[in-house]
């Protein structure tokens, strides 16, 4: 067996091992000690949910939804809710800025 065979067959578990599909598991944090600005510490319930599920927000409240392969400004503003989705439009993250 030449070298170049023997690093191919060890190579080979790794190779598969990147093939296989894990399972995504979301934390959600215990935010109830650190009220947020936007309100995201009380829709932490909704991490997982569709994006549909989330409540009316009057205009003064400003949020905005970010895609996996979406564009969002760098600008911050902490009253402004970010809610992350996946590709299935689940709910992923809330934060503030």
């Amino acid at each position: 067996m030449t070298l170049k065979s023997i690093a191919l067959i060890a190579a080979l578990p790794l190779a598969l091992a990147a093939c296989v599909e894990t399972e995504t598991t979301t934390v959600v944090p215990d935010m109830s000690n650190h009220p947020s600005k936007c309100g995201a510490d009380q829709l932490y319930g909704l991490i997982g949910q569709p994006v549909s599920t989330l409540p009316a927000r009057p205009s003064s409240e400003p949020m905005r939804i970010l895609t996996p392969n979406g564009i969002a400004s760098a600008d911050y503003s902490p009253s402004r809710l970010n809610v992350k989705v996946d590709g299935r439009n689940r709910i992923t993250e809330l934060t503030c800025g």
